[in-house]
């Protein structure tokens, strides 16, 4: 896998292990069609996901309403204040995430959507080949797919319950017979 950025010069979490993982399950996924990324922050999945898409000539969708999760917020473990916004009192990632994929190459392959997953989710109509959720995101959420029988799921520091995983992964997959399988042994933080 060659990446055309360094990725450790882009804020994130997701360390090389699990984003070689994550780029070999996009790369398959990616030639039957676009891929979904619920969950962006800075970029670093999306470019694991992007060059795997780009590769294959298919459409990476990142979804993201770029204010960042409740423990990178002003007081929270996870918050950085680079990415504050005195004006809204929030974190914002997206100019952050626009030159990450600048930096990458990837404007001709991924698709940023700014909102909320929820907003998203109500016209949603595009059949994909994988959807990506990375952070806490809730079962209506990662439903935006539902309708589609040939999606694979994928779920990383997920903060939902396994329970709540699993039954999202058998509504976007059409499938009862989803299991979890780590993409790394590396203990993930919860």
């Amino acid at each position: 896998m060659d990446l055309p950025i360094d990725i450790e010069s882009i804020k994130g979490f997701m360390d090389r292990e699990e984003g070689r993982a994550l780029h070999d399950a996009a790369l398959e996924a990616s030639r039957r069609g676009p891929v979904l990324e619920i969950g962006s922050y800075c970029g670093k999945s999306t470019v694991y996901i992007g060059v795997a898409c780009q590769r294959n000539g298919a459409v990476l969708y990142a979804l993201d309403h770029h204010y960042g999760s409740e423990e990178n917020q002003k007081g929270w473990e996870h918050h950085d204040e680079a990415l504050y916004d005195a004006e809204t009192d929030r974190l914002n990632t997206f100019p952050l995430f626009r030159r990450t994929l600048r930096m990458a190459r990837l404007e001709d392959t991924v698709v940023p959507l700014v909102a909320p997953s929820e907003v998203v989710s109500k016209g949603w109509a595009t059949p994909l080949a994988m959807v990506f959720i990375d952070g806490g995101h809730g079962m209506e959420p990662t439903t935006v797919s539902g309708r589609r029988a040939s999606c694979r799921a994928a779920f990383w520091r997920s903060t939902t319950s396994f329970r709540t995983r699993r039954m999202a992964a058998a509504r976007l997959t059409k499938s009862t017979r989803w299991r979890s399988r780590p993409i790394s042994s590396r203990k993930r933080r919860q």
